[in-house]
């Protein structure tokens, strides 16, 4: 028969709290620690013969409603915690044992009671908050825990813009933490903050509401402007950066006209704000821009201040052009034409000319001195006149080889003399266009004795037909023949590299050992995905040789 319905279960018994003298005695049951929402009591076991296989529990208030059946408690067990209760209320709890056969009596109820919850904290007990700091983009805000007898669980912190009326709210700071950084603020500007503590089953009061402005962006690079500009000079002055750190030197540079690559004026004084860059050509647009440095370590770079320099009244000019073709192949031979240098507008002051010339060039192709000087035929001048002298760099280059490469430079570059104005080019390069095909990619066969325990390595040559002044990559992976990976070698794949220069790379395959008399057995070897290269024949074999 159904005894009674209990916590979604049948009871395993009444739950009747009268005694019953055929019944094992009930345990002994006394009250334990109490807060707020929770009871604990204790029991000591009956004493009986029988084996004990489970407590049950019943618990209610003081106010005669039904119990509440607690089922499933172990039969070690000598204690048991009722949670989930109401504050500063009493519940009447009683506990029995649980045999194989039968359930044993109920002790006599006892009575237990919550705690009252604290009271809230006056306003007067809420943190205190000590000066906060500021940067360009936050706050750092530290405060001191209220005074109370209540376990702190968190904080809770507000902060806004002075002129709104609604808070931010930042949750989850632990108990144990007094200090928050308030992060992605706006640079000068006035905010608020305020900060209160988060209490067992309440929230503390708020401290007072702190304003703080953030301080004006810091950055580590200058702003520079130009001052001044002649037809040989430029004049410039920067602002320091608005940092902290602690600038050291200043560094400048200047690119432009001759200079085709960046200029670099170091060691400048941390003290100096401004400087004039000479020795310019006229008529011509430079770059310029500076950065601190702190400590050997560099800031950022200005902003690149462009200018054009002057024009110089009756200075003499002198301008370069290359006649001859600008990109070439391989298949043209030996000499590549000839780098003409044009001066013109010649003072009786500046007269012989002397040019000097740099030459450089990447790729393997150049066989000539990298500098050069060349000076204008003796002439008499009666005034000022125009005259035209050509000059012919002595270069030679080996332009046809059978190298697949990429294709190589050769540049004449034109140094400047003060004495003249630039009026074209100052340099001039010429490409030279590889027309190699690219080598081709083959693996050897390899036969290996497989022995009659553990592996030893067949040992694969990858080759290139020849070598390439390109970085050269391939794939290669084995696959079964009649031989089975796992059982007979080690599968394996991998990817080749050759260095430029580089014709042949070898990997391993593990052939396994072992006792059975068998036929030769066979894999394969394949190449792909070749980089720089082609792959005429794309396998190669390997033999497993029997020797039982």
């Amino acid at each position: 028969m159904v005894a009674g319905l209990l916590l979604g279960a049948c009871s395993r018994g009444p739950t009747s709290t009268g005694s019953d003298s055929d019944a094992p005695p009930a345990p002994a049951l006394s009250a334990g620690t109490q807060d707020r929402t929770s009871v604990t009591v204790a029991w000591t076991a009956p004493a009986t013969d029988e084996a004990i296989t489970g407590y049950e529990l019943n618990w209610r208030t003081n106010s005669g409603m039904d119990w509440t059946t607690v089922t499933g408690i172990a039969s070690t067990a000598t204690n048991y915690t009722i949670t989930g209760l109401q504050p500063q209320t009493t519940y009447e709890v009683q506990v029995r044992a649980l045999f194989a056969t039968t359930v044993g009596a109920w002790s006599e109820p006892i009575t237990v009671s919550t705690t009252a919850p604290p009271e809230r904290p006056p306003a007067s007990d809420g943190p205190r908050i000590s000066e906060p700091t500021a940067g360009s983009n936050s706050i750092t805000v530290t405060w001191t825990a209220p005074a109370t007898d209540e376990a702190i669980t968190g904080y809770e912190l507000n902060w806004r813009i002075s002129t709104d009326t609604d808070w931010t709210v930042v949750t989850g700071i632990s108990g144990t933490e007094t200090s928050y950084t308030i992060t992605g603020l706006q640079p000068q500007t006035t905010y608020e903050t305020r900060v209160r503590a988060v209490l067992a089953t309440t929230a503390g009061a708020w401290s007072e509401s702190i304003s703080l402005s953030t301080t004006a962006p810091q950055s580590d690079r200058p702003r520079l402007s130009l001052t001044g500009v002649s037809g040989v000079s430029i004049t410039v002055e920067w602002v320091a950066p608005a940092t902290d750190k602690s600038i050291t030197s200043y560094e400048l540079h200047v690119r432009g006209g001759s200079l085709s690559t960046w200029k670099t004026f170091t060691g400048i004084s941390s003290t100096r704000t401004g400087g004039t860059i000479e020795g310019l050509q006229p008529r011509t647009t430079y770059n310029v821009r500076v950065r601190a440095m702190f400590d050997g370590v560099a800031g950022s770079w200005s902003a690149i201040l462009t200018c054009t320099t002057d024009s110089v009244v009756d200075s003499p000019f002198v301008g370069f052009f290359c006649p001859c073709r600008r990109t070439v192949s391989e298949a043209g031979g030996e000499a590549i034409g000839l780098w003409n240098a044009v001066a013109s507008y010649f003072t009786p002051e500046t007269f012989p000319a002397t040019y000097r010339y740099e030459v450089s060039e990447t790729g393997d192709m150049l066989e000539s001195t990298s500098k050069g000087v060349f000076e204008t035929p003796p002439m008499s001048l009666e005034g000022r006149s125009y005259s035209y002298y050509i000059v012919y760099p002595e270069i030679v280059l080996r332009v046809d080889d059978d190298v697949d490469e990429p294709d190589s430079t050769v540049t004449v570059h034109i140094l400047p003399d003060p004495r003249y104005q630039v009026a074209a080019e100052s340099s001039f390069t010429i490409s030279i266009a590889d027309d190699d095909d690219p080598p081709s990619l083959e693996v050897d066969d390899v036969t290996a004795t497989e022995g009659d325990s553990g592996t030893v390595n067949a040992t694969f040559t990858v080759s290139l037909s020849t070598e390439s002044g390109w970085t050269v990559t391939v794939d290669w992976a084995t696959s079964d023949g009649t031989a089975t990976a796992g059982a007979d070698y080690t599968a394996g794949s991998g990817t080749l590299t050759f260095a430029a220069g580089e014709t042949e790379k070898t990997f391993d395959v593990a052939v396994t050992g072992d006792t059975v008399d068998e036929p030769d057995e066979t894999y394969t070897v394949t190449l792909s995905n070749a980089g720089n290269a082609s792959i005429p024949d794309a396998t190669g074999t390997g033999t497993i040789t029997d020797d039982d």
